[in-house]
């Protein structure tokens, strides 16, 4: 028999823990968890847009059923073969470059500049940072992805 853990005067359990993910509370995941939550996956083919406005993606299939956090842009770490980078991470539908009804994954990793296509990797969820949105223009997307990276780089 073990004793009930509390937090917040409520107790932790993975019902609280996954209302948590999926609301994008991340510092208060980490909390629950003792750790940053993470979730598992490889490097797949995406359409390459982000390459094309100076922030290229690194797009994510996840290796096991994970839940993921609510939509939205985060700050975290990507592990690739024993090495640990900052990233930010999309997770949404894109609605700028072409809505997709499938929910995507993408990572720009900072300053990184390697080819990880097939790659295994570990992703964890610091912070999120704001929602995803539909920008007017391809100008304003990247003028808010310098802002994002730059929140990056400081956390």
């Amino acid at each position: 028999v073990v004793d009930e853990v509390t937090f917040k005067n409520e107790k932790i359990s993975s019902t609280r823990i996954e209302k948590e993910i999926l609301n994008g509370n991340m510092e208060e995941v980490f909390q629950l968890l003792g750790r940053p939550y993470s979730i598992q996956g490889w490097v797949v083919d995406g359409r390459k847009l982000g390459k094309t406005i100076g922030f290229p993606t690194a797009n994510i299939k996840c290796k096991y059923r994970s839940i993921l956090p609510k939509s939205g842009v985060y700050i975290g770490y990507i592990n690739i073969e024993e090495n640990q980078y900052k990233c930010m991470i999309n997770i949404g539908h894109n609605p700028t470059f072409n809505y997709q009804n499938n929910i995507s994954i993408e990572v720009n990793i900072i300053d990184f500049n390697q080819d990880i296509y097939g790659k295994e990797i570990t992703l964890s969820f610091h912070q999120r940072i704001r929602d995803e949105k539909k920008f007017n223009s391809k100008e304003e997307l990247i003028e808010q992805l310098k802002i994002d990276a730059q929140k990056a780089k400081n956390q």
